[in-house]
């Protein structure tokens, strides 16, 4: 078993998200991969369970649940396996389908489904947050990942955002099934394309505030495909580490190019 310690989605001014992989030489019991996920202590730890056949088998927990989707420790996985198997392509099988991932010069193109987006009404109070009525411009939920968007205006001030836990969490009366809270604005073009400025919240998974996040974008990215008239978008996540990635539209399918680097390896057992 070896365990990893990679940073995603980084960039120049962008100190990505931090997420530990577990490459298994046998399948762990959801107890035991919940207690090093845990130990690890990241917001994802992804275990990664490679067979004979060349299938590769992943799977995502945060400290306190495992997780349907998490696109920075896909990335910190893909990274990892292409630097151990020099190769190119790889494709995961996970529970939330087959996830291709390919490498591109330094960066890794991963392929999720797309969601599905249902617009929602405001009737919410999110004032505790910093978050008035006034500032809000659309509100959808996006259903396979159970993600609550919350669309602010461009002049709103996103770095403000205070999380309070207890708040947050107030949303499950309205959303009984949210899994997490996006909150996402359009922003200045950069470098010619689109951008789109979020950030990430998920109480209800162990999580205040995510660094960076991969599903989230996976969840937002139709709407702002049409919001803004293109086909792909720089997704530019504001936490205090913040992080980076390019969101391109394909077929039934959301593409997410980020870069991704091992911080270390902290385990490395050969039984």
């Amino acid at each position: 078993m070896k365990i990893y310690h990679v940073n995603s989605f980084i960039g120049k001014g962008f100190n990505g998200n931090p997420a530990g992989l577990v490459i298994m030489n046998q399948n762990l019991d959801y107890i035991e991969m919940l207690a090093i996920a845990k130990e690890v202590g990241y917001s994802e730890t992804a275990f990664l369970l490679q067979e004979e056949n060349n299938r590769n088998y992943l799977r995502w927990f945060t400290p306190q649940t495992e997780v349907g989707l998490c696109g920075h420790a896909t990335l910190a996985t893909a990274h990892v396996f292409f630097q151990e198997n020099k190769s190119d392509k790889v494709e995961f099988e996970t529970k939330y389908g087959v996830i291709e991932c390919s490498r591109i010069n330094d960066s890794i193109s991963m392929n999720f489904a797309s969601d599905r987006i249902i617009t929602c009404c405001k009737d919410f109070d999110l004032s505790p947050l910093k978050i008035h009525k006034a500032d809000i411009v659309d509100v959808f939920w996006a259903e396979k990942n159970c993600y609550l968007n919350v669309v602010v205006n461009p002049e709103y001030n996103i770095r403000k955002i205070e999380p309070l836990a207890d708040k947050l969490l107030e949303l499950s009366q309205y959303f009984p099934s949210i899994s997490g809270l996006m909150i996402s604005q359009q922003a200045e073009d950069s470098d010619g394309q689109k951008c789109v400025n979020s950030r990430f919240f998920d109480p209800w998974e162990g999580i205040l505030e995510d660094p960076v996040t991969g599903s989230a974008h996976v969840a937002m990215a139709n709407y702002w495909f049409e919001k803004l008239t293109c086909n792909r978008f720089i997704g530019k996540q504001l936490s205090p580490r913040g992080g980076i990635m390019q969101v391109v539209k394909a077929i039934d399918k959301v593409e997410l190019i980020g870069k991704a680097d091992i911080k270390k390896i902290v385990l490395n057992l050969k039984n």
